[in-house]
């Protein structure tokens, strides 16, 4: 009837403007956000231009801070840190942190996050290899409702480097208490709450994988397409890679000590069975072969337990929280 379309169309007047006034409210929070971006800094000199800039125009209309860590860096990053931070703008802000030393990738990042002042904060490495292109996309995503947004990279061809990788996060995975993905690094986006409680996850020696991992939170992942690295040469050597996977097995894995608990309950019932038979046919070379493999197999397992109550002692100490409240009604 007439009536029915003149109060549907009154409806549909009165509609649209309050989803205009919704849409200017969301407008007007994002002008408001602080976007704080962590980069660890060594040996990042000729790329830190290229990616203050790529940043600024990814993350344009909202405020932003960037905030670089040189991590002992022998080139001239912090120069190049310097001087960027001497150039304002209305919305941005570049900041520089200089370590006294090369403390590590993690370490950097752990200090970066502590400066960070950002409602959002997104962590990304300074190679150009994490491409900024995408931080929109991510902080669109993380203002849905998500604390936690990871970038996953897409799909790329497998090389030695790539399978060593893989074989290495496999490894780690299954012997210790982090959960690693190949296909995921330290580009992520961290509302202030998640990334508050990931501080308190820290510990002695900081891993931003392990400290999100223990953040929880609501997360979501979002293919990204990671580049190229401009420079052939990465900042991990072999001797840096294998120090750095040592400290992970060292710090968070009991795998050393399960390996020793399961050699000393091995050799232990072996030992005794052939000191048995060479008692048995008195054969003194078997004896003293046997007493030896009982011997060691009761080292291996003494090492194991007092490892392990070690280990149970450190990570009664850490400070971590027993627990996170999301949420309360």
């Amino acid at each position: 009837c007439e009536r029915c379309q003149t109060d549907h169309s009154f409806l549909i007047r009165a509609v649209l403007p309050l989803q205009s006034l919704a849409r200017l409210n969301m407008a007007v929070q994002k002008s408001k956000l602080l976007v704080s971006v962590v980069s660890p800094v060594y040996n990042n000199a000729r790329h830190l231009s290229d990616l203050t800039r790529e940043i600024t125009s990814s993350l344009a209309g909202f405020n932003t801070e960037i905030i670089l860590v040189d991590d002992g860096s022998p080139d001239h990053s912090w120069q190049v840190i310097r001087e960027l931070a001497k150039h304002r703008q209305p919305r941005l802000k570049v900041r520089g942190v200089r370590l006294s030393r090369n403390f590590g990738q993690h370490a950097a990042i752990f200090a970066g996050l502590k400066h960070a002042r950002g409602s959002y904060v997104f962590v990304l490495d300074a190679d150009l290899q994490d491409n900024p292109a995408f931080m929109r996309a991510m902080l669109d995503k993380a203002l849905e409702g998500f604390d936690i947004v990871h970038a996953r990279r897409t799909r790329q061809r497998m090389n030695f480097r790539r399978l060593v990788t893989k074989l290495v996060y496999r490894l780690l995975t299954l012997s210790s208490e982090i959960r690693l993905h190949a296909t995921m690094g330290n580009f992520k986006l961290l509302s202030r709450r998640a990334l508050d409680t990931a501080l308190r996850f820290a510990g002695p020696q900081p891993l931003f994988e392990l400290m999100v991992d223990r953040a929880g939170y609501r997360a979501a992942s979002m293919d990204v397409e990671r580049r190229n690295r401009p420079v052939d040469v990465s900042a991990y050597n072999l001797r840096d890679s294998l120090r750095y996977i040592g400290n992970l097995l060292v710090t968070y894995s009991s795998l050393l000590f399960r390996l020793f608990l399961f050699g000393g309950l091995l050799l232990i019932p072996v030992g005794l069975i052939g000191m048995g038979c060479g008692l048995y046919w008195s054969a003194v070379p078997y004896l003293v072969v046997a007493a030896a493999l009982f011997n060691a197999g009761l080292i291996l397992l003494c090492a194991a337990i007092v490892g392990l109550y070690v280990r149970a002692q450190q990570m009664s100490t850490r400070g971590a929280p027993a627990f996170v409240v999301e949420e309360e009604v």
